[in-house]
């Protein structure tokens, strides 16, 4: 009976041992020395209860055991998997809770983040192939910390440029706010960046190239998963709101500012410091796009220099808007002369397309959308 009784549980085990919990296995040694007890003081049955028990105890170890290394195994898997692309905090509820990681493929609403350094064949001239390294790294360091910090991901790096989203691949609370503040640390790490070079370009008696940065931030459903092919794949995004922040940073050059953002990022954080830049048709697309420049952050937003820099710039936009362009022109040379840098380079631009626009004189058919002519 006893070797019957061994046998019968530990088929049992092998097959469920996540059934045997640690609740249940005191019960059921419990319950069979009280079957033994029983059968012998009112049949007359003798039957020892130690093995039987000895092998759910045994089969409670088991299953406990292998239940501990699937999960430790899967705890690591995502760790490995994430831990040099997204954010410490998030890496920590992936691995407690590996089940939310869903692969494959699935539609998200995603913030996007696209940046790239501006005339970096100039900077790399002349410099060593360590050298290069050397500056890739001390630029792209700060770039992530300051994505990883505000929780996002980083998708991939493609030389100088960086993509990274938020919200995936798991939700992240008031993303579109998160990833503005990491745009505007990125841009404070830059200056740090321009600050420590020049100094040590100084001591050796060398001149450095300022490093200048691009930015574009977009909102909007994006297919995110494992991307690639059955050899080789990454956990990546793809979508029309990913090409359009690619297309966004690449406007920032032609309004000689680093930080654009769409409509949808803007509306999603209303509360930080935005200059509207008017509507653009950037290439590849056929409608046009909301466009924002990204001038501080919350405490900027509030303040009396903001407000009067920002209600001629809206006044400017009104002149353009309407077809008054040598108004729009003085309104921006005028915003030229009195905004602190760089941000007179933006109205320099302005200026001159209003001045254009003032020689070839109003048009039936004029619209106020800016057809960008490059990425």
């Amino acid at each position: 009976v006893a070797a019957f009784s061994f046998l019968l549980i530990m088929s049992l085990l092998f097959v469920a041992p996540p059934l045997v919990s640690a609740a249940a296995t005191p019960l059921a040694v419990a319950g069979l020395f009280a079957g033994a007890f029983y059968l012998f003081d009112r049949r007359g049955v003798l039957l020892d209860p130690s093995y039987p028990s000895l092998a759910i105890i045994g089969g409670y170890l088991f299953g406990a055991v292998t239940l501990w290394r699937a999960e430790t195994s899967a705890r690591r898997h995502v760790r490995q998997a994430f831990g040099k692309f997204v954010a410490p905090a998030v890496v920590d509820r992936l691995a407690e809770h590996p089940e939310r990681l869903v692969l494959g493929g699935e539609t998200r609403e995603l913030t996007v983040l696209f940046s790239d350094l501006r005339n970096f064949s100039g900077i790399s001239e002349g410099l060593s192939a360590r050298e290069l390294t050397q500056f890739m790294n001390e630029y792209l360091t700060p770039m992530t910390d300051a994505i990883l910090e505000e929780e996002g991901t980083i998708d991939k790096y493609m030389g100088d440029a960086v993509l990274a989203f938020w919200n995936a691949p798991l939700d992240i609370e008031d993303h579109p706010r998160k990833a503005v503040r990491a745009a505007l640390t990125m841009r404070e790490a830059l200056v740090s960046l321009n600050k420590r070079r020049a100094e040590a370009a100084a001591s050796s008696g060398n001149d450095a190239q300022p490093a200048a940065m691009g930015l574009g931030l977009n909102l909007g459903p994006c297919s995110v998963g494992n991307m690639g092919s059955i050899r080789r794949f990454d956990y990546s995004i793809l979508g029309d709101t990913v090409n359009l922040a690619s297309r966004l940073e690449g406007a920032s050059k032609a309004f000689q500012t680093d930080i654009v953002a769409s409509g949808a990022v803007r509306d999603a954080a209303p509360d930080f410091s935005w200059l509207d830049l008017g509507r653009v048709r950037v290439v590849g697309k056929s409608e046009p796009t909301r466009v924002f420049a990204l001038a501080g952050d919350r405490s900027m937003a509030v303040s009396d220099s903001y407000v009067r820099w920002r209600k001629s710039h809206d006044l400017m936009r009104q002149e353009y808007e309407s077809g008054r362009f040598e108004a729009a022109a003085k309104g921006a040379s005028a915003l030229a002369r009195s905004v602190p840098e760089p941000w007179p380079a933006l109205y320099v631009v302005l200026e001159q397309r209003y001045r254009g626009l003032a020689r070839e004189g109003s048009q039936d058919n004029w619209s106020s959308v800016w057809n960008l002519s490059s990425k």
